[in-house]
């Protein structure tokens, strides 16, 4: 048995090092998180009664750059019934960040996942890819995980959006 460990542990070494997936229904990781280009930061806990968006983003994300300006229009549109989104840049330096929010502003609340209590945010979600999106429902349990974004993606994000709302 300790042979096919090893065995496994060589060939999908993530197996042995990741602990387990976010699921639907669970609670999502309470964070503390500040602001990018700010002093101020946003707590989840801050948030229970919304209908909560959690995009974990990069600079040098392709799909994130379709994704972001898509966030933009839904805050803009649903922001006023409850829907408060947050993304969650991945990018090692904060002024990597800064400098990108230049060419692609974004009209939601941006923080950078920097370790707290010795832990990412992303390590804590256990992050699959990037960008990667949580809906959270009013309660605060994760209604919906997207991992990626590709086409066919928005329309699914709205429908489950407007149905927690």
């Amino acid at each position: 048995m300790k042979t096919w460990l090893i065995i496994l542990g060589l060939i999908f070494p993530s197996m042995l090092i990741a602990g387990e997936a976010l699921k639907l229904q669970q609670d999502f990781p309470q964070f503390d998180l500040k602001i990018i280009g700010s002093k101020q930061k946003v707590s989840l806990t801050k948030l229970k009664g919304k209908v909560v968006i959690v995009n974990f983003w990069a600079s040098w994300c392709e799909p994130c750059k379709k994704e972001l300006p898509l966030f933009n229009k839904i805050h803009h549109e649903l922001s006023k019934q409850g829907l408060v989104i947050i993304a969650v840049n991945e990018d090692d330096e904060e002024s990597v960040a800064i400098e990108f929010l230049k060419t692609m502003p974004l009209d939601y609340q941006s923080v950078h996942d920097i370790a707290s209590n010795g832990q990412k945010l992303a390590e804590m979600c256990n992050l699959m890819a990037v960008p990667s999106t949580f809906l959270m429902n009013r309660q605060g349990k994760i209604a919906a995980i997207y991992n990626g974004f590709g086409p066919g993606d928005e329309k699914k994000i709205r429908k489950k959006i407007k149905e927690l709302l």
